[in-house]
């Protein structure tokens, strides 16, 4: 089983299942070398499964996460590969100045939250009112 766990957010995918018939028989540190390349590391080893996960510094494909551009909170959207982008420079950059808000709040705006991570732009535009 292969998993991704997206650091900004700590969330965890399964990103595929294969059967892993090449890997019997075989060692934590073996099993670990063969994957290491990919980025890969071994989270769990049992006769019955091996689990392989890939930390990435992203928040999750597909959401919607606030961050900051500019001095100003902007929503984000991320793309299939956790990339973020602002879809519309107009609406999606904000009036809200990042020089108002406390030390702690741009840190976790900055190196990211699972509380900034939303599923749809609603979910986004109502943590901003948390800062208004």
């Amino acid at each position: 089983m292969f998993k991704v766990k997206y650091i900004k957010s700590g969330e965890v995918i399964t990103e595929k299942e294969e059967k892993a018939q090449q890997l019997a028989g075989k060692k934590k540190d073996e099993v670990a070398e063969v994957y290491k390349n990919e980025g890969y590391k071994v989270q769990n080893i049992t006769s019955a499964e091996v689990v392989l996960i890939k930390e990435i510094d992203k928040y999750a494909p597909n959401k919607y996460v606030l961050g900051i551009k500019d001095g100003r909170i902007a929503i984000y959207k991320t793309d299939k590969d956790g990339n973020m982008f602002i879809e519309n420079d107009r609406s999606d950059i904000t009036d809200i100045k990042t020089d108002k808000l406390k030390e702690a709040d741009i840190q976790l705006l900055t190196k990211g939250d699972k509380y900034f991570q939303c599923d749809t732009r609603e979910d986004a535009e109502s943590r901003l009112e948390d800062y208004e």
